[in-house]
């Protein structure tokens, strides 16, 4: 499969390239959530709204959505790619305290990540990974 991916030049310039991986090393940093997975991101989800009120939780937290967990079972999330930065700044805090109350580490996926898994789930269905949704495309977080 193929990625695109920024790095940093020679001269501290930032580029994207597009670079070749390989499925069975994304395999093994990804797996999808499993039910243990998706009962500890309901709770998380209950404590936010919670914490953050019901308004604040409907505006800028409803639309997390979760992805897969990494190696360490850290709990991957995917959010609309124009606010994520914001988000993490403003929520960032909050969203780790929340994690940590039911022993879990969570995080928003990166670009690289959410390509990595478009690409994982392009395979697991046996189609081109051209015919899937981008899950960095704006369109897919809004229907999310």
């Amino acid at each position: 499969m193929r990625i695109v991916e920024d790095y940093l030049t020679d001269r501290g310039r930032r580029r994207q390239r597009t670079v070749s991986v390989e499925l069975d090393a994304i395999r093994g940093e990804f797996a999808e959530p499993t039910m243990v997975d998706r009962s500890d991101w309901g709770r998380i989800r209950s404590e936010l709204v919670r914490i953050a009120g019901e308004s604040t939780f409907e505006i800028w937290l409803a639309q997390l959505e979760l992805l897969a967990s990494d190696q360490t079972g850290c709990l991957l999330l995917a959010y609309l790619l124009e606010t994520c930065s914001w988000l993490t700044t403003r929520y960032g805090g909050l969203l780790e305290r929340t994690g940590q109350s039911v022993g879990r580490e969570l995080r928003l996926a990166t670009d690289r990540e959410l390509q990595l898994l478009s690409a994982l789930a392009a395979a697991r269905f046996g189609l081109p990974e051209s015919s899937l949704p981008d899950l960095m495309s704006p369109e897919h977080k809004e229907a999310v």
